[in-house]
Formats: C-alpha cells, sequence, structure tokens
C-alpha cells in the first residue's frame, strides 16, 4: 500500500515538473534579448484587435467549456472584452473601472473586483507590462524558431490565490500574444487563443464607453 502511494506521488511530481519545463525547441534568452523584446512590444502597437478563444477545463467535473468572443485594447489601460459564444457578455475597462453587461445591455456583477484584477491581468500580459516589473511576477523568458515563450509565476500574495503560474506565448515576427495559458488553484486551468490580430487599428471611444 505504501509503495503504491509513494508511485503515484512520484508520478504526480513528475508530471509537475514537466509542465513547469520549457516546450522543446525553446532556450533561455539572454538579458539583452529580453530588454530588446520588451521594447519591441512597447513600441509595437498602441490598440490591438483580435478574436480569442477560452477553453475552461474544470478538474472537478473533468469537462471543458469552450468561450468565443472579441478583444479590444488601447494602451494604456482600457480593454472590451466581449463574449460572443456560447452565450454574450461584455467587460468593459477604462482605468480602474470594470463594468459587465449581459446580452441585453444589464449590469452584471455589483462587486467588480474579480472582473478587475482578470481584466487588468490581461491588459498587463498583452501589452508587456506584467511581464518583468518583478511587483507581480517572477518571468523567465524562453525563445524558439518561431515564438517567445514567456512562464509567469505570481510574486504576491494577492494573485498566488488564482493562480499557480500563467504561460504566454509571442509570435516571434509580429510581437504579439497568441496563446496565454493560466494554471489555476485545485487544479483548473484556463487557455486563451488570439488570432486574426490588427495592430494599430483605430478603434472608437464607446468601444471603452462605461456608461
Amino acid at each position: 500500500m505504501k509503495k503504491t502511494r509513494l508511485f503515484s506521488l512520484m508520478v504526480m511530481l513528475a508530471a509537475t515538473l514537466c509542465s513547469m519545463a520549457q516546450p522543446a525547441g525553446f532556450k533561455a534568452v539572454s538579458d539583452a534579448e529580453k530588454k530588446a523584446l520588451l521594447s519591441a512590444m512597447n513600441d509595437n502597437f498602441q490598440t490591438m484587435q483580435c478574436d480569442f478563444r477560452q477553453e475552461k477545463k474544470s478538474a472537478l467535473f473533468n469537462e471543458v467549456s469552450v468561450s468565443e468572443g472579441v478583444m479590444y485594447f488601447r494602451k494604456p489601460s482600457s480593454l472590451r472584452w466581449e463574449y460572443t459564444k456560447p452565450t454574450v457578455s461584455v467587460v468593459v475597462m477604462e482605468g480602474a473601472k470594470v463594468k459587465v453587461t449581459d446580452a441585453d445591455g444589464k449590469e452584471q456583477g455589483k462587486d467588480g473586483r474579480m472582473y478587475r484584477q482578470m481584466a487588468a491581468l490581461i491588459t498587463g500580459v498583452v501589452s508587456g507590462k506584467e511581464l518583468d516589473d518583478g511587483k507581480n511576477f517572477k518571468s523567465e523568458f524562453y525563445v524558439g524558431a518561431n515564438a517567445y515563450w514567456i512562464k509567469l509565476t505570481p510574486a504576491n500574495r494577492r494573485l498566488k490565490v488564482f493562480f499557480n503560474h500563467l504561460e504566454l506565448t509571442l509570435d516571434k515576427q509580429k510581437m504579439v500574444a497568441v496563446k496565454m495559458f493560466m494554471n489555476e488553484k485545485e487544479g483548473d486551468s484556463t487557455t486563451i487563443t488570439f488570432s486574426n490580430h490588427k495592430v494599430n487599428a483605430s478603434i472608437d471611444d464607446k468601444m471603452f464607453n462605461l456608461k
């Protein structure tokens, strides 16, 4: 019985260590290359529009829920996260304020703290702001033939409540996020895939309207 438990523990530990390693074909970047990457991300765009596909995996129920939508982002901190499938809802962040509405435009979630944290996280990661500030995350940078892979481990107590770690994949040529993986507490995980990027296209102010 003890041997069985020990073997199970060893398997779980090995799986955890494998999930923390960088993908095959990637190598750690130098400090100079990391600095150039962050500078390029900062200079690359002021606005971004793209489609997203979100897959939420529940460890408890052993199921995956899929949502799709469109993201609008404008520096420094304006975000519209619009779900179009399977149900319609919109999260809008303008500065420190967040509003969540349903398909009928009815406001949802009077306590917007959770939405505000998630919106701030997405804008910070997509824009590159959160990738190497050291305040919220400890970051590890790796580079492959066509992409950068960045692992973010929470560095403060507030974020540690929600995540074990995050992984971000950047298109090496376009310098935009193409995938974001969130390893959450209790074994849940969320994978967001970004596509059809439109960089520096004009975005109407009304897309970030909180009224």
